[in-house]
């Protein structure tokens, strides 16, 4: 009967030992969240500025590829680059103009030639696209500036593909690792829970032993006759 008692003692202790780590493992979960939602935001910040940066590169490179062309005032080159700038589908619009601002090439892929609206129509839907404009220089002598109109949503998701891709794979590898240690603890708590049981029980059957030991004792010694008086 006691070491029912004992017994059931122990199972309390362990049920609530499982309620304190499970309380645990939520305010865990709590704080992983926190850090992933926290890690989302800055990741969705690095892509805009990796974004900017790439746009940026891109105006440059191409101000870079039209002083050439400027310098020799060659409108034949100017056109093939402006239309080289458009074939890339990030590319809404490329503007070339002199350095006293008179247009000299222009391209854009909003709308195909054969159904080219008015100029007003035209600089409405390409006042949709923010403008990146640089200065096409030559040493020190600024030939004319290069603007260009882009589509922020393909530069972003361009980047947003890989960034996804790289942010699935570390997702699955901490699914995994999880997944591992949970398994892990889990096999090590049953271990560990049974072995204390079992060395548990074994100390009390010892006590329990030997209080009924000590009881058949003083039983014994009471049982004892008296020895007669002389």
């Amino acid at each position: 009967m006691e070491t029912d008692w004992i017994g059931m003692l122990w199972r309390n202790r362990m049920r609530v030992w499982r309620f304190v780590q499970v309380g645990a493992a939520l305010v865990l979960m709590a704080a992983i969240l926190q850090l992933w939602l926290s890690s989302e935001r800055q990741s969705q910040a690095l892509l805009a500025r990796q974004t900017d940066q790439l746009a940026d590169s891109l105006v440059q490179q191409a101000a870079h590829a039209a002083a050439t062309a400027l310098k020799l005032d060659d409108a034949e080159q100017l056109n093939w680059l402006i239309n080289s700038l458009v074939d890339d589908p990030r590319v809404v619009s490329a503007t070339v103009f002199s350095h006293q601002g008179q247009r000299l090439a222009f391209s854009q892929s909003l709308f195909p030639e054969a159904q080219l609206p008015d100029e007003e129509t035209l600089q409405a839907a390409l006042a949709r696209f923010a403008p990146l404009t640089a200065t096409v220089r030559q040493e020190d002598e600024v030939l004319g500036y290069l603007r260009i109109r882009i589509n922020r949503a393909l530069f972003f998701r361009d980047n947003r593909t890989l960034h996804q891709q790289q942010h699935d794979q570390q997702q699955l590898m901490l699914l995994l690792a999880g997944l591992v240690g949970a398994l892990l603890a889990r096999s090590l708590s049953f271990k560990r829970a049974s072995y204390s049981y079992r060395q548990a029980q074994r100390r009390n059957l010892v006590k329990a032993r030997r209080r009924a030991l000590k009881r058949r004792q003083k039983d014994d010694s009471a049982n004892e006759p008296s020895s007669p008086s002389p």
